[in-house]
């Protein structure tokens, strides 16, 4: 099984003490287990200009599940046009991805614990929900997993999620993929 992370400092599990796993390390747990073998390849890009430029580099056929997370995605709702709707790059990301679109499931903003962050990610939660639903993509909603609250984040550094968090969103990535291996079938899938 080839994977394709598109993500953050979470996806190495920045943060976390030795010995503790990220998210994607869960993931790979558990797909391990079932005795399949997975190859995991995680590109970090830091904008959503440079999330299209990695996608356009990349050969997307070749993965059977592509993970994208979208908290680059709500940088763009401060934008002054981003009120007209769905903001240019996002558009451009989706159309990039759509012809893998039965591979692709996206990632729902993670939770933030300042205001102002979680406001837009929101906002970008709302847009995605739409979106997904009308261009068929799958959409994996962390908003009723992990939630905006200390005990989901580091006691030293209140942004990064801590390894609870990280095992529960690991595990339930499995059990979503676990539930449609295929993703996309006919309706997009939407769970969290």
């Amino acid at each position: 099984m080839n994977v394709l992370i598109i993500g953050d400092e979470h996806s190495y599990g920045c943060g976390l003490r030795a010995g503790q796993l990220s998210y994607v390390g869960h993931l790979i747990r558990q797909v391990s287990r079932t005795g399949q073998s997975i190859r995991v390849e995680v590109h970090t890009p830091s904008t959503t200009g440079c999330i299209l430029n990695t996608l356009n580099q990349l050969s997307l056929h070749q993965y059977d599940l592509i993970l994208v997370q979208t908290e680059y995605f709500a940088d763009e709702l401060g934008s002054p046009l981003a009120w007209l709707g769905v903001p240019a790059t996002t558009t451009a990301l989706l159309a990039r991805l759509r012809p893998f679109r039965h591979t692709v499931v996206l990632l729902t903003p993670l939770p933030h614990l300042q205001w102002a962050v979680r406001q837009r990610r929101k906002r970008l939660r709302t847009l995605l929900l739409r979106e997904a639903d009308r261009q068929m993509f799958s959409l994996f909603d962390t908003s009723g997993l992990l939630l905006s609250r200390p005990e989901y984040f580091l006691d030293h550094d209140p942004l990064v999620l801590n390894a609870t968090s990280h095992e529960l969103l690991g595990r339930s990535l499995y059990a979503f993929y676990q539930s449609a291996p295929t993703i996309v079938t006919v309706q997009p899938i939407r769970r969290g």
